[in-house]
């Protein structure tokens, strides 16, 4: 049996499955880099800004039942595709 990749290995393969373009920053990237860090438990990354990209970004997020952190729904809120840029007036 295959050990289970590690919750950032799904994301990323998700985020590259929906071709969302993104860079890798924070203490990953730098550990990736080969900086004397300790064991990062998050990896942070910033998204390409264009519509385009931003409606692939949604479209991975739903796929990975994302949740937006809101004090006032302790599940958190559901990401829809229906919120991304080409939504917007």
């Amino acid at each position: 049996m295959s050990p289970e990749p590690a919750p950032f290995e799904h994301l990323l393969e998700v985020l590259n499955r929906h071709r969302v373009r993104y860079v890798v920053i924070g203490a990953f990237a730098a550990i990736a880099q080969g900086a004397p860090l300790g064991a990062t438990y998050d990896i942070d990354f910033t998204p390409s800004r264009t519509a385009e990209n931003l409606t692939r970004l949604s479209s991975a997020l739903s796929e990975l039942d994302a949740r937006i952190r809101v004090a006032e729904i302790p599940e958190g809120l559901a990401f829809t595709p229906e919120w991304g840029p080409s939504s917007r007036q």
